[in-house]
C-alpha cells in the first residue's frame, strides 16, 4: 500500500525540506512498503500454515517479547528446578506482558497473540498458545516457533531464543532432535536474518516479504538519500544508532502498530526544529494519507526503482499478461546481486513465496542458470519488451504482380 504524496500532511511534511530536496524526499516516501494490520495478519498466518504443512506435530507458538536482562545475559523464559539434572516446570509467558507500570504500550503483541489465538481455536491438534514445559511434555510438541511482524537487527530476536535455550530441557530436546526451532516473521532485513539464523539453537527463518531499505537501492538514489539524513535528520542519541536508524538499518516498511526503530530518524524521531511523519514510531496519522493501488501500479513503481524506467513504459510489456510481467521484473531485479529470495522478495515487492515459484519456473525454461544468472534467452527477452513499438502481425507473402489466370478450363470427370 503506498503512501500519497497528494496528502496535505505529506505536503506539509514535504514543506520542511528545501525545493531542491523535495524530489529525493518524495522518492524516499514513494520506497516505504505500508502494511496495514489485515494484510500483517494474513501474512503471518499464511507463513505459519504453510510450516504446519511441511512439519508434522504439535507447534508452540510464542509471540515475541521485550526480554530482561541480567549482566547481559537474557533471563530464562522458564523456571528450572535447582537439583541437577535441572527440569523445566510451570506455566508459559503471557502472549502480552504487562510492561512497566509508568509505560504500558502494546505494539505488535496483541495483533500476534491474537492470531494465535485463532490459530489454536480453528486447529487444537497442530497449535499451541504459549505452552509451558509441563504442556509442550504433555502434547509432545514438535517445534518452537517465535512470531514476530518484523526482523530488523534481530537482537530482539535473537534475545528470545536465547532466553528459550537457556532453559535446560529445551536444549536437550532439541539435542536429540526432539525439538526444532523457527522464526515466522511477515518481514525483516538480511542482516537482521543473518544474525537470526547464527543464533545456537539453528533456527529457520520463514518469512512472508523482504524489507526494502535505503542500503539496497541503486547507487544514485543511495548516496543523495543518506545525505538528506544528514542534513536534516535529528541526531542519534546513542552509539547503537545512525541517522539511518538503529543498527544502521535504514528499513523503509511501517505496520499500522509502528515503525520500526531500525528506520531513518527524520521520519519518525522528532527534534527542536523538525517534526517527523511518524511521531513517535506511530502511523496512526496517516490514515488519510494511503491508497490503494492496482498491481500493475506497484509493477511499474519497482521497474522505478530497478532504473527500468524503459522496459516500464513499452507497449509490448504492458501486452503480455500479469504472470508475465512478474517474471520480467523478477529477470531484472536479479541482474545485480544478492540473488536471495529475501532480497529479490524486497527489490521487486513480490512475497518469498511467490518469488522461489518464478525462480524455479525461470529456471525450467531457461532464462536462468544454477547460479540465478541470467541465460541469453533472458536478456534477449528483455530486450524485446523494452521494444518501444507494439508487436506486428505477420503478413503473408505475395507476388510482386499479381496473378490472373487467362484460360479456363472445364473440370475433368473422374470416373
Amino acid at each position: 500500500m503506498p503512501i500519497d504524496l497528494t496528502s496535505p500532511r505529506i505536503i506539509e511534511w514535504l514543506a520542511q525540506f528545501d525545493l531542491s530536496d523535495q524530489p529525493i524526499a518524495a522518492r524516499l516516501l514513494s520506497d516505504i512498503l505500508i502494511v496495514d494490520a489485515s494484510e500483517l495478519v494474513a501474512g503471518l498466518r499464511a507463513v505459519i500454515l504453510d510450516f504446519a504443512e511441511q512439519h508434522p506435530g504439535p507447534i508452540a507458538l510464542y509471540a515475541e517479547r521485550h526480554i530482561r536482562r541480567q549482566r547481559g545475559t537474557p533471563n530464562r523464559l522458564f523456571k528450572e528446578s535447582r537439583k541437577r539434572p535441572r527440569r523445566a516446570f510451570g506455566n508459559g509467558p503471557p502472549p502480552v506482558p504487562s510492561g512497566r507500570p509508568y509505560a504500558r504500550e502494546t505494539g505488535s503483541e496483541g495483533l500476534i497473540a491474537t492470531l494465535i489465538t485463532g490459530l489454536v481455536r480453528s486447529q487444537p491438534d497442530r497449535f499451541m498458545d504459549h505452552p509451558g514445559p509441563d504442556q509442550i511434555r504433555g502434547r509432545k510438541a514438535r517445534s518452537y516457533m517465535l512470531v514476530t511482524d518484523f526482523i530488523g537487527s534481530g537482537r530482539r530476536a535473537w534475545d528470545n531464543l536465547e532466553a528459550a535455550w537457556r532453559v535446560c530441557s529445551l536444549k536437550s530436546w532439541h539435542s536429540y532432535s526432539w525439538l526444532r526451532f523457527a522464526v515466522a516473521a511477515y518481514s525483516g532485513t538480511v542482516n537482521g536474518v543473518r544474525r537470526t539464523e547464527a543464533h545456537r539453537s539453528q533456527p529457520s527463518i520463514h518469512l512472508r516479504q523482504g524489507c526494502p531499505t535505503v542500503h539496497d537501492l541503486e547507487r544514485s538514489v543511495r548516496g543523495p538519500l543518506i545525505d538528506l539524513c544528514h542534513c536534516y535528520g535529528p541526531k542519534p542519541r546513542s552509539d547503537d544508532r545512525t541517522v539511518l536508524g538503529y543498527g544502521d538499518g535504514g528499513a523503509l516498511i511501517a505496520f499500522d502498530h509502528g515503525m520500526p526503530n531500525n528506520a531513518p530518524l527524520l521520519l519518525h524521531m522528532k527534534a527542536r526544529r523538525w517534526t517527523p511523519l511518524f511521531p513517535s514510531r506511530s502511523a496512526a496519522l496517516l490514515t488519510e494519507a494511503r491508497r490503494s493501488s492496482a498491481r500493475t501500479e506497484e509493477i511499474e513503481r519497482a521497474l522505478d526503482r530497478l532504473r527500468e524506467k524503459r522496459l516500464a513504459s513499452a507497449q509490448r510489456f504492458a501486452g503480455i499478461g500479469q504472470h508475465e510481467q512478474d517474471r520480467a521484473l523478477l529477470l531484472t531485479a536479479l541482474k545485480r546481486r544478492p540473488r536471495t529470495p529475501l532480497a529479490l522478495s524486497a527489490r521487486t515487492g513480490l512475497t518469498v513465496a511467490e518469488v522461489q515459484a518464478l525462480v524455479v519456473r525461470a529456471q525450467r525454461d531457461g532464462y536462468v542458470d544454477g547460479r540465478l544468472k541470467l541465460t541469453r534467452a533472458a536478456l534477449d527477452t528483455l530486450d524485446y519488451l523494452r521494444t518501444s513499438d507494439p508487436p506486428r502481425p505477420p503478413l503473408l507473402t505475395t507476388n510482386e504482380i499479381p496473378y490472373c489466370p487467362r484460360s479456363l478450363r472445364s473440370p475433368r470427370r473422374f470416373v
